[in-house]
């Protein structure tokens, strides 16, 4: 809320840095924050029983980049384990929105949500 513009630049344009931007309207004002991976909070869930072993990295949360709408981190599945929602959950709270990376080119994501 009342940020009017923003600079992203690389330190080496031989080795570009990456930026991921997620941006949502606010009803409070926040800092406009950089927050590299190592200061992310790490939770190791799941299991490999349900395949769903995963490293989560948390960086919009109460204790991370402050958010009047969003939350916001970064899963990682362990090798053996698929993308599932094991155990059933939902966010009431706050919106909940995917990207993906690396995804092989012959495979897709679908998400069905709502009442059936």
């Amino acid at each position: 809320m009342s940020t009017q513009s923003v600079l992203f630049q690389s330190i080496s344009s031989n080795n570009p840095a990456k930026f991921y931007v997620l941006s949502a309207s606010a009803h409070q004002n926040y800092p406009n924050t950089l927050f590299i991976k190592a200061q992310a909070n790490q939770l190791n869930l799941g299991s490999h029983s349900t395949s769903n072993q995963r490293i989560i990295y948390q960086y919009i949360h109460e204790n991370g980049i402050q958010s009047c709408q969003l939350a916001m981190g970064a899963t990682i599945m362990q090798e053996g384990s698929v993308w599932n929602s094991v155990p059933p959950h939902t966010h009431t709270r706050r919106p909940e929105i995917y990207f993906y990376f690396d995804i092989p080119s012959k495979q897709r994501v679908f998400h069905f949500l709502g009442l059936p």
